[in-house]
């Protein structure tokens, strides 16, 4: 899986090299296709794939884009739009002519990063691939940001997430899209959410009937509304078991699984990343 953008809204006289050159600027790419008709005459369209991440941010958080007088359209691609939200302590690192690299070299390479917990290589005897394994999740975010390079090429790398989790958050979020466009459609969807919030700012604005007492930072919020006014602890906690019903009763989801040692991890290779 590439980090592609969509690309609409073209000029239809603008050349593969114009539109080559604006987007080289966010970082090196790895594909570049100009859409053309049946007569090879451009449709206005584009598709393009970065190498890093970071590029990808910068290139669909740009203000606009423009080419001469002509603005266009950048979006990303749905499928990576729904990878990016799901968080992964995995990173998948291609080694495609890069030979000789030891495991010592890779936790060097992202050391900067944090803590590395295991390195499983492919398991072919070419280790084309490895699935580096972090202990937290942000270090796997904060190495996309980062741009390596070996012997002045970079180094690809991506989030390592399985397929089944692909398929679970791409349905998670048409369900919430729908849920969403139905309450949006509802008068007493609409009425119940417009009391919800009046209540909610009603509450916080009474002043103290018990007092307050000090509460340790990043505490559950059912114990946080412990030290507000009476009115606002039943909301804050009634909202709270609300949330967490909702939530239950919505995706049915129930996570059983463990984590794999190092030692099985190349059994498992095939479900993670897209190559």
């Amino acid at each position: 899986m590439e980090r592609r953008v969509f690309v609409s809204g073209l000029g239809f006289d603008i050349t593969e090299a114009e539109l080559r050159s604006y987007f080289e600027r966010y970082g090196p790419m790895t594909e570049f296709k100009l859409l053309r008709d049946k007569n090879g005459d451009s449709r206005g369209l584009a598709f393009v794939a970065y190498q890093k991440e970071i590029s990808l941010y910068k290139c669909v958080n740009e203000v606009s884009h423009r080419i001469g007088e002509r603005a266009f359209s950048v979006k990303e691609t749905e499928e990576e739009a729904v990878v990016s939200n799901i968080a992964s302590k995995k990173l998948y690192i291609s080694l495609l002519n890069l030979p000789n690299v030891s495991e010592d070299i890779i936790r060097s390479w992202f050391a900067d990063c944090g803590q590395v917990q295991s390195i499983a290589f492919s398991p072919d005897n070419l280790r084309s691939y490895c699935i580096v394994t972090f202990t937290t999740e942000n270090a796997v975010d904060l190495s996309l940001t980062k741009l390596y390079t070996i012997g002045g090429k970079p180094l690809f790398t991506r989030k390592a997430i399985s397929r089944e989790d692909v398929k679970k958050a791409d349905q998670w979020e048409k369900e919430r899209a729908a849920r969403e466009e139905k309450m949006n459609s509802n008068p007493a969807y609409r009425y119940l959410a417009a009391k919800q919030a009046q209540e909610a700012t009603f509450y916080s604005s009474m002043p103290s009937l018990l007092g307050s007492t000090s509460v340790a930072p990043g505490a559950p919020p059912a114990q946080q509304a412990q030290t507000q006014p009476y009115p606002v602890q039943t909301h804050v906690m009634a909202s709270t078991v609300r949330q967490q019903g909702n939530y239950q009763n919505a995706y049915h989801y129930h996570n059983n699984s463990n984590p794999s040692n190092s030692s099985n991890a190349p059994k498992s290779m095939s479900k993670y990343g897209y190559y």
